[in-house]
């Protein structure tokens, strides 16, 4: 794995710690990007194609949360061309005021440099989709 690719990753969640989900950068034009169900409190995965597919469902679920952050990394696991992130979401329900403080994890896939697949799920979900047992 290249350093390059971990640098990219902690980019993006030092901006998503601050609330900023505007960087597609790093993203391949033809990403593969999927939201499931769990992470958002939601009976389905959301799933979308490219990068202004992935920017449409962030516009679509940030609308519903006063706070909506991502936690700091808790760990990083490498294995092949995938990294593995740990954290937690931090958000608070616009309308309901519920709060959720979670474990969360996401999957990015490269290939030369650029994210090709980003998958946001639980912790078992992100492992399972790498081929990682827990």
């Amino acid at each position: 794995m290249s350093q390059g690719n971990i640098d990219i990753v902690k980019l993006l969640y030092e901006q998503w710690s601050q609330g900023d989900y505007d960087n597609r950068d790093p993203f391949a034009e033809d990403l593969d990007f999927e939201m499931s169900g769990w992470v958002m409190l939601q009976s389905k995965p959301i799933k979308a194609r490219g990068v202004d597919g992935m920017a449409s469902v962030w516009r679509e679920v940030l609308q519903g949360w006063d706070q909506f952050r991502t936690g700091p990394i808790e760990e990083l696991i490498e294995t092949g061309d995938q990294i593995v992130v740990l954290s937690r979401l931090v958000a608070r329900g616009k309308h309901s005021g519920i709060e959720v403080n979670a474990p969360r994890a996401a999957l990015f896939t490269f290939r030369e440099g650029r994210i090709t697949r980003l998958l946001l799920a639980d912790r078992e979900g992100a492992r399972k989709a790498a081929g990682l047992s827990e």
